[in-house]
Order: structure tokens, then sequence, then C-alpha cells
């Protein structure tokens, strides 16, 4: 069994063979498996945190450009919202609600 302590020396080679073994076209590039990862990551809802750590960057701002949210993912996190826990929260905090008056929350 091979150890995986120590790096590829020819990773193309190897990659090369896993890419036709995978079905995977040409222009794939073995770099872009870390965006991938990282979208997949996102959108399956780990933590971006982890996603971070798993992808091994130093700072969130890498990973955000790593991992690429699909605009059916973001219609998806807006739709989770439940707008009567929202509106629950604002009467809880005094706030205005639906463009009516001060709201009491003991009411």
């Amino acid at each position: 069994m091979e150890s995986h302590s120590q790096p590829w020396k020819d990773y193309r080679n190897r990659w090369r063979k896993a890419r036709i073994a995978a079905g995977l076209p040409d222009y794939v590039r073995f770099y872009d498996l870390r965006h991938t990862a990282g979208t997949y990551l996102m959108l399956a809802g780990v933590h971006p945190f982890i996603v971070q750590d798993i992808l091994g960057h130093s700072s969130f701002e890498m990973t955000k450009r790593y991992s690429h949210l699909t605009e059916d993912a973001k219609r998806e996190a807006v739709s989770t919202l439940r707008w009567d826990k929202v509106v629950q929260l604002e009467v809880k905090r005094g706030k205005r609600v639906e463009g009516g008056g001060d709201v009491n929350a003991d009411e």
C-alpha cells in the first residue's frame, strides 16, 4: 500500500489517469477540484469555517473565492425564512411590523 505522507512527485500522470477513469473531459484541471469541493460543501450546508479548514485556507476571503453559490441556492436559502418567526422577533423587540404602529409585545 502506498504512503500518503509524501507529496506526489508526478501528480499530472496520476490526475490524467483518474480524470479519464472518471470520464471527465480534458479541460478539467486538478486545480478545479478545490473549487468544486468548496462549492459542494457550501451547498450541502457545511459551516463556512469548516469548509475553510477542509480546504486549508488561512482566511475566509480565500474560501469565498473557492465557493461558488448558485442563484438557486440563494433562492432556497431565502425561502427557508419563516416570516411568521421574523414578525414574532420584531414584536418582541418592540419594532414596527408591516407598516403598523409600535407593537406592544404584551398584547
